[in-house]
């Protein structure tokens, strides 16, 4: 990799440090990823252009010695890109100010999670042996899956202004995955938001002070403030154990991780959804109506 670094790059470096997807490289106190790539190069060129010629914030992708984003090496696809920031956790205002409008167009959350959502029923009744912890609580995020589907059904047809927003938003996402182009899509701004509002209320803390304050704050349109509950009540922090449990990276009885705080999380939904109901005009939802 060493030699294929210097030929495409013209980098020369003897500190370079392999992981799973990745070669970690070091030049007089610069730091470069060369990350494997297999997104959307047209979705990230256009994302990335866009901060360049705006002067907003990112790392750097590196062109290649044919002026390439891509590289390919040994029938791999990669982009190399110079971190600028430190390693540190984001935070709440990190995503809300890196609030970045690009264009319009339709939300596709329905249809990617009915995709999914039939692809693990198929999955589960394979596995319901083998899993049975993961078999005995799938039926209930299945149904929450269906509640949010039937909530984003709603608005699916309607046009709503595309933000940059981003693959992921777990609980350790740090600077130097934020700010990475090849990190990002282009989609509803509440999709970060949602996301790391579950992170922080499954691994850290109830986030419901922030959650206030990002409702009076953002002042979303209607239909965004659908996208937004629906987006809470979609369950991705529980497929994102179910993936690593039928991989078996981790053992099955790790889904009371979530599961243990089913009660928890129905009453931070209801007290989510009752806030909202203030200020915009939401589908009801029986089942977070409180007595």
């Amino acid at each position: 990799m060493r030699n294929a670094i210097r030929y495409y790059y013209n980098i020369y470096s003897d500190d370079i440090i392999k992981s799973i997807d990745n070669y970690k490289i070091l030049v007089d106190n610069n730091l470069y990823y060369l990350v494997k790539y297999s997104g959307n190069i047209n979705m990230l060129s256009n994302i990335y252009d866009y901060l360049i010629k705006h002067n907003i914030y990112c790392h750097e992708i590196i062109i290649n010695k044919d002026n390439s984003y891509i590289t390919n090496i040994d029938n791999t696809n990669y982009i190399l890109i110079k971190v600028y920031s430190v390693v540190s956790k984001i935070n709440y205002t990190d995503i809300i100010s890196y609030n970045i409008l690009l264009d319009k167009g339709k939300c596709h959350w329905k249809e990617l999670w009915m995709s999914k959502i039939d692809y693990y029923e198929y999955q589960m009744n394979q596995y319901r042996k083998k899993y049975p912890n993961l078999y005995k609580s799938f039926h209930y995020y299945s149904g929450m899956t269906e509640s949010a589907i039937m909530l984003v059904d709603t608005v699916s047809n309607k046009m709503f202004d595309s933000y940059i927003e981003h693959n992921r938003m777990n609980k350790n996402i740090t600077t130097t995955y934020f700010y990475n182009p090849i990190n990002m899509i282009i989609d509803v701004k509440v999709r970060d938001i949602a996301e790391y509002f579950k992170e922080q209320f499954f691994y850290v803390e109830n986030p419901i002070i922030n959650v206030k304050n990002y409702i009076d704050y953002m002042k979303l349109t209607n239909d965004e403030a659908i996208l937004f509950i629906s987006r809470l009540l979609y369950p991705s922090y529980y497929f994102d154990i179910y993936d690593e449990i039928v991989q078996d990276k981790i053992s099955d009885n790790k889904i009371s991780i979530i599961t243990n705080k089913v009660n928890d999380y129905e009453e931070f939904l209801s007290e989510v959804y009752d806030y909202i109901k203030l200020k915009y005009k939401i589908p009801e939802i029986e089942w977070l109506i409180k007595a």
